[in-house]
């Protein structure tokens, strides 16, 4: 028998598995930790890779689009059962170029969507009573353009009407996003094929 089989094993140290089981515990808890800290002390903060290409309503508000009155056709309750999603636009009674850009900019976006489009209606709504001749322009850029008039309890609206803006409201009724001036039709696009995606998917 060889001395080396007559020597007694020494016990392995105790330390190497506990390191390994802290540097593990470690490794899943610092991202809770770093999540904390940035909720806490950086909450505006978003990451370089945010997905939305609009500005993300924080927290989402009801829209009220209830009480909003039509100029004609169902009332957005009725809608919303064939077409969940909304993009508006909000103006005073005549629509300038900025805003008929911004009709024309929500026409190609739900175009574009191909078969998903009947899923989003479009609505132009006005603070006031529509001048006729925009409401013919409105209506010739987007034959299927619904028009009403905000009353005065839906000031969640018409509170930052930014001239060229689009809206859009969640099939619950609540503002999430908000599209500034000259937004693309491209930007919105992404949006809504994510979003419509999604809901699919739930």
């Amino acid at each position: 028998m060889s001395a080396e089989l007559l020597e007694p094993r020494r016990p392995t140290s105790g330390w190497l598995p506990r390191f390994a089981l802290i540097g593990l515990f470690c490794l899943f808890l610092l991202p809770i930790i770093g999540a904390y800290v940035l909720n806490v002390f950086a909450p505006d903060w978003l990451p370089f890779g945010r997905v939305n290409h609009g500005e993300l309503v924080q927290p989402a508000v009801p829209a009220g689009l209830e009480r909003i009155q039509v100029l004609d056709g169902p009332a957005w309750t009725e809608t919303v059962e064939l077409a969940p999603w909304t993009l508006l636009h909000v103006t005073g009674p005549v629509c300038i170029q900025v805003c008929r850009d911004a009709l024309v900019n929500m026409r190609q976006a739900r175009l574009a969507l191909g078969k998903d489009a009947d899923r989003v209606s479009r609505w132009w709504l006005v603070t006031g009573i529509p001048e006729a001749r925009s409401v013919a322009i409105a209506r010739n850029i987007d034959p299927g353009l619904r028009i009403g008039r905000i009353a005065g309890d839906a000031s969640v609206l018409s509170a930052h009407p930014a001239p060229g803006m689009v809206q859009l409201v969640d099939p619950a009724g609540y503002l999430i996003l908000r599209y500034r001036d000259a937004a693309a039709a491209s930007d919105i696009l992404k949006d809504l094929k994510r979003l419509l995606k999604i809901s699919i998917q739930g």
